[in-house]
């Protein structure tokens, strides 16, 4: 995946009318971090609170205080604007730390209960998942989990697209430059992307393959 100062790359799904319908970050970071970071992203009236902490792996990431983002509102007071609710990964499953172990695999299961997801890296991609028979159940705990429930119904999610992309610097990648470990390398992030072609060399997707599984007939999850 891509890294390197100034870069944002995302794997996420969305679609129209925005936020209304929803969006799915599964895969999102922005400059050398190891730590990848999913998000659900919505209109007003859907929160994480009460999804038991030890249920995945990951950690909720602060919002403006130490108090957890767990509001996936994308005008949620006490959280950055369209922060949503976002939970870092563990370490090594983003960036350069990522592309240093061969990769991986990258899987998120959404049905009626939530969405759930999995970062497998190098050799430890499961085998039902590699032979194209998907079996989440068998998968172990997932990284991150956003559950569906009374505090945020399914209904917030509808229909999304999958959207693989990489930005240059934005909102995230250049609001954050300041206190980034590559404020040392360039005044700004747009100086520094316009300045140092050179440093991209390893900004871009190598992807073997996306692919979608809907439950069998007579199979609800």
């Amino acid at each position: 995946m891509p890294t390197g100062c100034g870069t944002w790359p995302a794997f996420w799904m969305y679609d129209s009318p925005w936020p209304d319908m929803g969006e799915i970050d599964i895969i999102e970071g922005v400059h050398d971090s190891a730590v990848n970071s999913a998000a659900l992203h919505t209109g007003p009236g859907c929160s994480m609170d009460g999804v038991p902490e030890d249920s995945f792996q990951g950690q909720w990431n602060p919002g403006l205080t130490a108090q957890a983002a767990t509001n996936c509102y994308v005008e949620a007071p006490g959280q950055s604007r369209n922060q949503g609710c976002s939970l870092g990964f563990p370490d090594g499953t983003f960036g350069a730390a990522w592309n240093e172990d061969g990769g991986g695999a990258y899987a998120a299961l959404w049905d009626e209960s939530g969405v759930q997801i999995w970062a497998f890296r190098g050799g430890c991609v499961p085998e039902d998942l590699r032979c194209g028979r998907p079996e989440p159940s068998r998968w172990g705990m997932p990284a991150a989990r956003f559950s569906f429930g009374p505090r945020c119904g399914e209904g917030h999610f509808a229909s999304l697209r999958v959207v693989i992309n990489l930005t240059f610097c934005g909102d995230w990648a250049g609001v954050s430059w300041p206190w980034s470990g590559c404020l040392l390398r360039g005044v700004s992030c747009d100086a520094f992307v316009r300045g140092h072609p050179e440093a991209f060399a390893e900004a871009f997707w190598a992807v073997r393959a996306v692919q979608v599984y809907r439950p069998a007939p007579g199979v609800r999850n």
